[in-house]
């Protein structure tokens, strides 16, 4: 990475200055220029959420990926009270199931025994995604926010998170928030959520549009 960064510039890169957000120009001699990228990548996604699995961990899934995220989404639906879902054996959605709800927090045991959504553990990664979904719906003031635009507020910095994931997270929101968030698909409200409706959700978000009617359980 580097050879080809040093190959943008001039030989040495002597000459060469750069800006790192609002701070004073810098010469890059002397720097390694991927170090440089990293640095100023790291403080313009801050709070971009280290989603340990590289099949719901993209901008496009593969069609495996997909399956497997209808499948976990699917169980989040219809088995939210046991623990890992009632997920069987160790397919990707299983490992989606570890790396995004169980080890953030999202998904743990509740205080009668059975299994729960929650908001992520404070330490988690993925808290500070979670505050962002959150207040991006509470934004509009009792109006609809469209989740198109929802996703793409947490594609953009400092969260950069893929597109992968966002409809999980998404899911678990509305499930936490069931008694306060309210979801439409063309205007229409859809009082009950089911595996078609997240399917069609995470295909064309902008169909979508969610609002909320009272305080969210975070």
């Amino acid at each position: 990475l580097d050879t080809l960064l040093w190959k943008m510039f001039d030989e040495d890169g002597s000459q060469v200055r750069y800006w790192e957000l609002s701070a004073p120009p810098r010469k890059l001699a002397g720097s390694r220029p991927s170090r440089v990228a990293s640095a100023v990548g790291l403080k313009s996604y801050g709070f971009a959420p280290n989603v340990r699995n590289e099949v719901i961990n993209r901008t496009e899934l593969s069609s495996q990926g997909a399956s497997a995220r209808r499948t976990l989404m699917e169980a989040m639906l219809v088995s939210p009270s046991k623990p890992e879902l009632a997920i069987d054996g160790f397919g990707p959605e299983r490992a989606m199931y570890l790396a995004v709800l169980r080890e953030s927090g999202i998904h743990r045991p509740g205080s009668a025994g059975s299994y729960v959504f929650s908001a992520p553990h404070a330490t988690s990664d993925l808290s500070p995604t979670w505050r962002a979904i959150e207040q991006h719906i509470e934004s509009g003031h009792f109006q609809t926010v469209n989740v198109a635009e929802l996703f793409e507020v947490l594609a953009r910095p400092p969260y950069g998170l893929r597109q992968g994931p966002v409809p999980l997270l998404l899911l678990a929101y509305l499930l936490v928030n069931a008694e306060s968030v309210a979801i439409y698909e063309h205007g229409v409200y859809q009082p009950t959520l089911s595996a078609d409706l997240v399917e069609r959700l995470s295909k064309n978000p902008r169909n979508f549009t969610v609002r909320t009617f009272g305080l969210s359980r975070g």
